[in-house]
């Protein structure tokens, strides 16, 4: 009788334990973490800012008309929160507020992140602009006048960051021996919007 053949073990071969995965999703995170309605892209709009882990999401919400209630339900082509902007952020965002000063006519938003950073920004209609109009002539002039430049001229997100910083920064003991409260981190904004008041570890109160 002729001998079977039998497949090699990981013992024999160190190779078969050794087994490789590459996991990659090309859509975006969709799980919304916290969301706000604000007046964040101008005075008089009403927007929802909606925290998708790094993602942060700003939609306007618009009005239905007479018309559009007369139609059928399955005419869906007008959205009534249209997606308007969306901007990456480096770190999960916990936290998220909206904040509007007396000087100011439109909301800031203020969030955190898991790692202890914060952001104050708002939007920036002078930059909006200049990336619809003003980057597709830009580059044309820069390539005509010097061929061999190498220069990329990119687009810009369309806010402007009034205040940032690391307020684990301010409580390093906390941060050493500090255990995070089971309830999640807490935010809360004074009525004048002086400062914000932060619970993330257990019997301490950061104020910002």
């Amino acid at each position: 009788m002729a001998p079977t053949a039998t497949a090699p073990s990981s013992q024999e071969d160190p190779n078969l334990s050794e087994v490789g995965h590459y996991v990659v999703t090309a859509h975006p995170s969709g799980a919304v973490m916290t969301a706000v309605k604000c007046s964040f892209l101008s005075p008089d709009s009403v927007d929802v800012a909606i925290a998708k882990s790094t993602r942060l999401e700003i939609r306007q919400f618009i009005q239905p008309t007479a018309d559009n209630d007369d139609d059928d339900d399955d005419n869906d082509s007008t959205e009534q929160l249209p997606l308007l902007l969306t901007l990456p952020i480096n770190g999960r965002i916990t936290t998220l507020t909206s904040i509007k000063f007396k000087h100011s006519k439109k909301d800031c938003l203020f969030f955190t992140t898991e790692r202890g950073d914060y952001a104050l920004i708002s939007y920036d209609e002078t930059l909006a602009r200049m990336n619809m109009t003003g980057t597709a002539g830009t580059k044309a002039n820069a390539a005509s006048t010097n061929p061999r430049s190498s220069a990329f001229i990119g687009e810009h997100y369309p806010v402007k960051t009034h205040a940032s910083g690391a307020f684990t920064s301010y409580s390093t003991s906390v941060m050493a021996g500090g255990r995070q409260a089971e309830c999640g981190p807490l935010m809360a904004v004074d009525p004048l919007q002086r400062c914000v008041a932060l619970h993330v570890y257990d019997g301490y109160v950061t104020v910002i």
